[in-house]
């Protein structure tokens, strides 16, 4: 840095430079998807990391001690259902925001949400269905006050990709195969 400025040169951040580049290496042809389409198609493939980073982060699903199977499983499935649980909420509050605010939730922010109130959705989910309604409506709100996702510059939203991406079935067909 001290070199680049006693020769007056410019300092170039290399960091800066490399994140600028993108390389994808694609079976599809460029017939049936042009590169915008595909830059923008990858940046959906990143929803699917995101989803195994809350399972292990937030759910713990990877940390599992030696135990006999029945008792394996019995964690597996309570951890699913509670991910399946979870999920449908999550879900639920992403459509609301993106459809009445036009803004989108982050997803680590609800799943970390609807954690808290874990304790409470057993002694909840019994007790009738106005009493749910009211609970689902609580962890709603809070969704909506503390998981909104931070708006960063150049980035687009997954709703605007997907609007902006117009693959039809039969060409979803052709890139499966």
């Amino acid at each position: 840095m001290k070199v680049a400025k006693r020769k007056s040169k410019k300092n170039i951040d290399k960091n800066t430079y490399w994140t600028s580049i993108n390389i994808y290496i694609t079976n599809i042809s460029a017939e049936t998807i042009d590169k915008k389409q595909l830059h923008n198609i990858y940046a959906l493939r990143w929803q699917v990391e995101l989803m195994f980073t809350i399972w292990k982060s937030i759910f713990k699903i990877h940390d599992v001690k030696k135990v006999k199977l029945e008792r394996f499983q019995c964690f597996l499935y309570a951890r699913l259902i509670a991910l399946l649980l979870t999920s449908s909420i999550v879900s639920t509050g992403k459509r609301i925001t993106h459809e009445e605010k036009r803004k989108e939730i982050s997803e680590i922010k609800s799943f970390a949400i609807v954690k808290e109130f874990f304790s409470e959705i057993r002694g909840k989910i019994f007790k009738g269905e106005l009493v749910l309604f009211n609970f689902l409506n609580k962890i709603m709100n809070r969704i909506l006050r503390y998981g909104r996702k931070s708006p960063k510059k150049g980035m687009k939203s997954t709703y605007s990709i997907i609007e902006n991406v117009r693959i039809y079935e039969s060409e979803l067909v052709d890139i499966a195969i």
